[in-house]
């Protein structure tokens, strides 16, 4: 007996059975026989696919699962004559989804090979007639970018001439680039993010075929950023407006899921549909370009649920991947337990100054110099980054910014071979913003427990709360204790309870402030009322 899935065979989408799946293989009514040649090469998957498509009356999915292979096939020799080194595994996975045209963020930690595969993929795009636009966060990275690319062009003989970037300091005019690569077949732009807020007007007469914004946030951090973005990818302001419709109404639905109105959820159910079939109506008459996001962290919110409705991208949270990477610490006692880790360290080592250490970046800077280390600031008023990178200078003293220059505006895997932190990367919140967090507000229950009797029933009754409640009720809730939204009936005596508890926190961190304990609780500081967060995202960039 054979187990049998419907409308699954490749060829005639028909019913198949399980084992002729698992060989690769048509249903029997598409091949009854299989011959030698096909035999001998069933787990040779592109030789198969080509010999089905050649064998076949109606190839189906083989053509396409052929030509993928083919595609990638032509593409990996392009990155080899270029690189002289072959792909990585996870290069050859994100290059398929590339070459079907697939718009999607490449989320992996720094230094697994994106930008390398993105600057090739666009040369090998301009082969293609494809036209290109590069958004960097930092000008030192655009700076990067263009002489690779120029470097690679020469390599494979492509005219370096059809690469362009938008420096102020320089003669050209953006709309003289803008107007070049009009008048060509391709071509690629780079700017910064920046330029895109303030220059659009000179940009917008542009329609690129691919956008590759090396950095997430470049592109989320502002909302009219965004829709310049997906303006110049060939969308209408009005399609725009029906994403940004939807991913509202989806809220609003949920809201009214826990509230039984029935009514008005089937309502906001049909409007959505209606909203999205026309932003299908619209990318099927339209020639769409595709948005390659590179990223060392995923974010998520309401600017990539617009995203997702457009363009069907995600831009999901962070997967791991093993690196040759030694995380270790040290309690720094005095500077000569940094000199000597320096020391140790050598070159290529950039040293993070976390913004809620009373570390000053000058005052670093000085101490290193008189001890004899070769150390420049990774700063917009020096030069000591180009320094740092030529091996002028050995050290590099940094801000541990998510948005620092040294965090992500580097790109030199080959250069930098250390990063030290002095204190953990973090920034701080308002203890009312914290403790309107159910999660949050059980952390800081299970510290008080040492203080007070009734802290761990207390937390022990928000971890029921937070374990038995759905994700999208638990932000109803923050949203509620915050004062954004009413409660409603069905959360009501839940987010009463959590308020009193938050009540009962504030007055427990008062008295221990006013008997003037000296302590700080998990990362609450009783007497600042404020929170220090830990910024992991800063420590994965960097």
């Amino acid at each position: 007996m054979y187990l049998i899935y419907s409308n699954s065979c490749p060829a005639c989408h028909g019913d198949i059975e399980a084992y002729r799946l698992d060989l690769g293989l048509p249903c029997t009514k598409c091949l009854l026989r299989i011959d030698e040649k096909l035999s001998g090469h069933l787990r040779n998957y592109s030789l198969r696919n080509k010999l089905l498509v050649e064998t076949l009356g109606v190839s189906g999915d083989y053509l396409l699962m052929y030509t993928s292979d083919e595609d990638l096939r032509a593409f990996e020799s392009f990155f080899e004559k270029i690189m002289g080194s072959k792909m990585w595994s996870i290069q050859r996975m994100w290059s398929r989804r590339l070459l079907d045209m697939e718009s999607f963020a490449l989320i992996a930690p720094t230094g697994i090979g994106k930008s390398t595969l993105l600057q090739i993929y666009s040369l090998y795009m301009m082969n293609f007639n494809k036209k290109i636009y590069f958004i960097l966060p930092t000008k030192q990275l655009a700076e990067q970018t263009f002489e690779r690319l120029r470097l690679y062009s020469e390599r494979i003989g492509f005219d370096p001439y059809l690469i362009h970037i938008y420096d102020s300091s320089k003669k050209t005019s953006l709309a003289e680039l803008v107007h070049e690569i009009l008048e060509k077949d391709a071509g690629v732009l780079i700017t910064t993010a920046s330029i895109l807020s303030r220059r659009y007007n000179e940009i917008k007469n542009l329609i690129f075929d691919i956008i590759i914004a090396d950095d997430l946030d470049a592109i989320l951090r502002s909302s009219k950023n965004l829709d310049r973005v997906l303006e110049l990818l060939g969308f209408d302001r009005e399609v725009l407006d029906y994403a940004f419709k939807i991913s509202i109404l989806s809220q609003e639905l949920i809201y009214n899921k826990l509230n039984n109105r029935a009514e008005l959820v089937e309502r906001i159910r049909e409007e959505i549909e209606i909203l999205r079939s026309e932003i299908a109506s619209f990318r099927n008459s339209k020639r769409i370009g595709q948005l390659i996001v590179s990223t060392a962290t995923g974010r998520s919110g309401l600017k990539t649920k617009i995203l997702r409705e457009v363009l069907g991208f995600e831009a999901g949270g962070i997967i791991e991947y093993s690196r040759n990477i030694i995380d270790s610490y040290e309690y720094l006692s005095n500077h000569e337990t940094l000199y000597n880790i320096l020391s140790e360290l050598g070159s290529g080592t950039v040293i993070f100054v976390s913004k809620s250490d009373g570390t000053k970046i000058k005052d670093l800077y000085h101490k290193l110099n008189e001890a004899g280390f070769r150390v420049g600031v990774a700063d917009s008023k020096t030069n000591h980054l180009k320094k740092f990178l030529s091996r002028e200078i050995d050290y590099l003293i940094a801000s541990a910014s998510v948005y620092g220059i040294a965090t992500r505006g580097v790109d030199a895997p080959q250069i930098i071979r250390n990063a030290v932190f002095i204190n953990i990367p973090g920034y701080t919140v308002s203890l009312d913003k914290f403790l309107t967090d159910p999660k949050k507000l059980y952390l800081l229950y299970k510290s008080l427990t040492r203080y007070f009797s009734e802290a761990e029933e207390i937390a022990s009754d928000i971890g029921r709360v937070i374990y038995s409640r759905k994700l999208s009720e638990l932000h109803i809730i923050r949203r509620v204790l915050r004062g954004e939204i009413e409660s409603s009936d069905y959360l009501r005596e839940v987010i009463n309870r959590l308020r009193s508890y938050i009540s009962i926190a504030k007055e427990k961190l008062s008295k221990l402030c006013n008997e003037k304990i000296s302590l700080r609780i998990g990362v609450v500081y009783p007497c600042l009322n404020n929170v220090a967060i830990p910024d992991p995202i800063t420590y994965i960039q960097a």
